[in-house]
């Protein structure tokens, strides 16, 4: 049996490489140190959190959709859907909020930039799922049986992961985790029952007081116990039917489906973007618009935000919709054409910020392209942190905001 580490490494081939450094406009060495870091990375942090039933899941898909099949296409940056949706899963998975840790480290030790370092890491992500997949599909490895394999080959595996890269992730011990795969937490049950169970013991201990007291009824207990019994049924009238109201409040400002002019429907949220990209489309104020009038109207999509220092990974797995509903639209409205504007925080260098708001931009673009869209009805920028609002010194989650795209129409 070949190693699995190595026979991995030599899925990436020169000529791949040598691709990959010109769509990243680094040198072939650098790129190919990079790619060296990157591979055992990832294989080293699989090894210690990626025993899990979701990553597993992500494996078999990998494996069943057989993404290595197209290598060339992610090394020329055109990856289809399903490899860069299964490598996007993968990565976030693994690295989740310590993406940017992961880049600076691979960055700091081969000597490339950090948003040649995203590319890289988004070109191979895909590629690592589906060897690993593969294994599991097509080989019928278990997870056991991977992990076991990658624990024989780990002096190996660690020999080749940057110093920096083993202290951020906490590599220098990885524990033996071959044995089973974890399962995710259930979801801790809405306890509104516990409210209604004692109404009902409540309406029983009523009911077991009423009868033993039969046998000494008066008129007055029985008009006691009638009061009782019609508040009761009140309250729980009025509870469900409250209860009922916030349901359809929250529905309400949820979701909605809309009809799109060639037929298709799409799920926007109530009075989002998409629907007030659609409604601008239909109205005069479009079609009379001329192109010094577009030029103020930015649609902002505040749920598609980047992890940061990533050009590539979203932070909620709803940007995805929301990237694929443009797509329906620009599909529908087959005439219009958007500019596609990317901004970072404040975190970091203002020149690798104006670098990495293009690369955002640019990623969007590929996404559509890659669904359909010509690519001439697509034009880019980048406006770095110039329109950030929140400091250097906020909380992730407030700056996460600042890390988003907007978009608007052209002529």
């Amino acid at each position: 049996m070949s190693k699995i580490y190595d026979s991995l490494k030599a899925t990436v081939n020169r000529e791949m490489i040598s691709k990959a450094a010109s769509l990243v406009e680094e040198n072939d060495s650098k790129v190919s140190s990079a790619v060296r870091s990157i591979i055992p990375g990832l294989l080293g942090i699989f090894m210690k959190k990626g025993n899990t039933a979701q990553v597993k899941n992500i494996l078999d898909e990998a494996g069943s959709e057989n993404i290595l099949s197209n290598m060339n296409g992610i090394f020329c940056d055109n990856p289809n859907k399903t490899q860069q949706n299964i490598g996007d899963q993968f990565l976030e998975k693994l690295l989740g909020d310590k993406a940017a840790d992961f880049t600076s480290a691979i960055s700091s030790d081969s000597g490339i930039s950090k948003v040649a370092t995203n590319r890289l890491v988004s070109m191979l992500g895909p590629v690592v799922a589906g060897f690993l997949g593969n294994k599991l599909v097509k080989e019928k490895w278990s997870m056991a049986d991977l992990m076991g394999e990658l624990n024989k080959e780990k002096s190996s595996i660690m020999a080749d992961i940057p110093s920096g890269l083993k202290n951020s992730f906490g590599l220098n011990n990885i524990a033996d985790n071959r044995n089973t795969v974890k399962t995710p937490d259930k979801k801790k049950k809405n306890n509104s029952w516990i409210t209604w169970l004692i109404i009902i013991l409540l309406l029983l201990l009523l009911i077991f007081w009423w009868r033993s007291c039969r046998n000494t009824r008066t008129p007055e207990l029985d008009r006691t116990y009638d009061t009782v019994k019609s508040r009761t049924t009140q309250v729980i009238d009025t509870v469900r039917n409250a209860s009922d109201r916030a349901v359809d409040r929250v529905r309400n400002r949820d979701t909605t489906s809309i009809t799109l002019s060639n037929g298709d429907r799409i799920t926007v949220y109530r009075n989002g973007m998409e629907e007030k990209m659609v409604r601008f489309l239909n109205s005069n104020d479009y079609k009379n618009a001329s192109a010094d009038d577009l030029k103020s109207r930015w649609f902002e999509f505040e749920d598609i935000n980047f992890v940061i220092g990533s050009a590539t990974e979203f932070l909620d797995s709803d940007s995805r919709r929301h990237v694929r509903n443009i797509s329906s639209i620009m599909k529908s409205y087959d005439n219009s054409k958007i500019r596609i504007a990317g901004y970072a925080d404040r975190t970091g260098d203002a020149d690798y910020n104006m670098e990495l708001s293009e690369q955002r931009a640019n990623y969007i673009k590929s996404l559509l392209v890659a669904d359909g869209i010509s690519a001439n009805r697509i034009t880019t920028e980048g406006f770095g942190e110039e329109k950030a609002t929140r400091s250097e010194n906020a909380p992730d989650d407030e700056r996460a905001k600042d890390r988003d795209i907007a978009f608007r129409f052209i002529k």
